[in-house]
């Protein structure tokens, strides 16, 4: 009978430990990115103060970067904006960067970036922007 004590507990551990999803940085992606067409061209830039906006839903984090900065010839293509991320722990290191092999035109635009984040377990993490910006931008969300 004391031999049954053991494997019950070893058997209930396995089962709590097969319903609960590890945090696996792996099966993080960028999906769903899109990019407004030109919101507004400057030849100086940063007219407008860029923005973040972060929400989350089913397990979805949704992030929008209005007046991001970026060559008119980007924002003139479909998906323009290459959206990658780097997970250190609970930093999510966000790099928006113009696609590769494009035309530079001899301007600037506002464009508003959409796209969203998976494979992120419930927590608390630190998101850094990084874009040809000279600074980052950093905030802290709880999903």
């Amino acid at each position: 009978m004391n031999r049954i004590y053991p494997i019950l507990f070893l058997a209930f551990a396995m089962m709590l430990m097969a319903g609960c999803k590890e945090n696996n940085h792996d099966e993080v992606a960028v999906v769903n990115t899109h990019n407004s067409k030109c919101l507004l061209h400057s030849m100086k830039g940063y007219e407008n103060p860029d923005t973040l906006s972060v929400t989350s839903a089913d397990g979805i984090i949704h992030v929008t970067h209005e007046n991001l900065m970026i060559n008119c010839a980007a924002s003139e293509v479909e998906n323009g904006v290459e959206v990658t991320i780097e997970v250190e722990g609970s930093t999510i290191h966000i790099y928006e960067t113009e696609r590769k092999g494009l035309l530079q035109a001899d301007c600037l635009c506002e464009v508003d970036n959409h796209f969203d984040i998976t494979g992120i377990g419930h927590g608390t993490y630190t998101l850094v922007m990084h874009s040809w910006y000279p600074n980052t931008q950093s905030f802290t969300y709880t999903f």
